[in-house]
């Protein structure tokens, strides 16, 4: 997991290099990126807390479970955030949290995946409540049998607890990056 804090580095810088290169995509073809259009030349990336976004992605109203009362999911959005890490007990690591979906089809559903960069583990959902619960019970196995516990009582609450705590962990309910995103 100490790796894990170099990569994320590089990953930030990467995506900071990327959203330039996106912003300077002369034939307007979006193969040089996926953030937001009208994101100007070096528009600062959203930092709160130990979460960085890295990309805004495009709203697509259109998809099915692309927004609900409260936020928007953008695919193509990316954050990066600094948590305990599932692998070394009691060590912290990065892991990049992304929104996805298919896109040939507008049909197809925004798809949440939470990846520890350096590799080691990956949890995905159709929902951002259902991939940070994949996260906290692989967390939850990680550690020692007293902490396992707290980690499980942090899942208690059902459903809408779990999707108010999955989009905090993603960062689209935060009010930074909600306005970023609204923009």
């Amino acid at each position: 997991c100490g790796k894990a804090q170099g990569n994320a580095a590089n990953t930030v810088a990467t995506a900071a290099a990327r959203r330039r290169d996106a912003d300077n995509d002369d034939d307007n073809d979006g193969d040089a990126g996926n953030n937001r259009a009208g994101a100007g030349p070096g528009a600062p990336l959203i930092r709160a807390g130990a979460l960085t976004v890295v990309a805004l992605g495009a709203v697509e109203p259109a998809r099915p479970n692309s927004h609900e009362q409260g936020a928007i999911f953008p695919v193509g959005f990316t954050a990066v955030r600094r948590h305990w890490c599932v692998v070394r007990p009691f060590a912290r690591a990065h892991y990049k949290c992304s929104i996805g979906a298919d896109s040939s089809d507008l049909g197809a559903r925004v798809a949440f995946a939470i990846e520890r960069l350096g590799g080691g583990f990956a949890a995905s959902g159709r929902t951002p409540g259902e991939a940070w619960m994949g996260f906290m019970r692989a967390l939850s196995r990680s550690r020692d049998p007293h902490t396992a516990k707290v980690v499980q009582a942090a899942c208690v609450g059902g459903a809408a607890r779990s999707e108010a705590l999955g989009r905090a962990f993603f960062g689209v309910s935060l009010r930074p990056v909600r306005a970023a995103i609204e923009l």
